[in-house]
């Protein structure tokens, strides 16, 4: 066999298999598994009330990062280049976001995160909470772009 017929033998895989449908049977797939973890109100709450209000309970930490660990799964990776991209733009947008809430979120009653229960300097403060709004805009941004993604290739 021809090295040079290899490639074309997989453009014309995928061509059928993306014409047989399977291409979208597997990504609604993905994407069912990935939104049983947290549904579109489910984020937007997480993230527009209860980061945002500073009043974060440990098992909304937990849902972000175990959306965040199955959307860097190579067996939930779409077949949709598109949807793809904006999976993982999702996926690090949210681990910054994160990463962010880890450094500046402090235990409070045991189960509970706030922003800076103790008291701070006050600019650094200001500066803290303006960098947490804009990384919460920009994740929800992220995931907006996502799903709209998901409505537009998948029909969904």
């Amino acid at each position: 066999m021809d090295w040079i017929s290899l490639p074309l033998i997989g453009k014309l895989w995928n061509w059928w298999r993306s014409f047989a449908g399977l291409n979208r049977e597997h990504d609604v797939a993905i994407f069912k598994k990935l939104d049983a973890i947290a549904t579109e109100p489910e984020i937007d709450y997480i993230l527009n009330y209860r980061i945002f209000t500073s009043d974060l309970p440990l098992k909304d930490l937990h849902v972000i990062g175990d959306l965040i660990a199955k959307l860097q799964l190579i067996e939930n990776q779409y077949l949709d280049a598109t949807i793809q991209l904006r999976a993982g733009e999702l996926a690090w947008d949210m681990k910054e976001l994160m990463s962010f809430v880890a450094r500046t979120f402090f235990s409070v009653q045991g189960q509970r995160l706030e922003f800076y229960p103790d008291p701070i300097d006050k600019d650094r403060y200001d500066a803290e909470w303006k960098e947490l709004n804009k990384r919460l805009e920009k994740a929800w941004e992220t995931y907006k772009n996502y799903r709209q993604a998901v409505k537009v290739y998948l029909k969904i």
